[in-house]
């Protein structure tokens, strides 16, 4: 699996990942923080997951990776409440809440510090 998008929410879906039993080869991002090895290229036939926290960039890159027919996967921890007649598109990140938490958590100490 490839994930795009290298910071805060992207560590929270690569936990998730490894507990699928995904193995997460790498991590595409045009800024990614120093401790992130990144991709330059995406090998075809992987999974791809957009793990990108602003909405306009991640709708933005997974138009761009349906336009290349990549394959989107979604997300849905074990111990989520999803109902019966949800219908989970591609692409959809649904944790549970202490990955919610945890993600929340680290948006807010990431707001509050400076830029690297």
């Amino acid at each position: 699996m490839v994930l795009f998008g290298a910071w805060y929410f992207s560590d929270v879906v690569a936990e998730l990942a490894t507990e699928f039993g995904w193995t997460v080869i790498g991590r595409v991002d045009p800024e990614p923080p120093s401790r992130t090895r990144t991709l330059w290229e995406v090998p075809k036939g992987v999974a791809c997951f957009v793990a990108i926290g602003d909405n306009k960039q991640r709708e933005y890159v997974t138009s761009q990776l349906e336009l290349h027919s990549r394959r989107i996967v979604s997300m849905v921890h074990a111990s989520a409440v999803v109902s019966r007649s949800a219908i989970i598109s591609a692409g959809s990140f649904i944790g549970d809440t202490q990955s919610s938490e945890q993600a929340a958590a680290w948006a807010r100490v990431s707001s509050s510090m400076p830029a690297p």
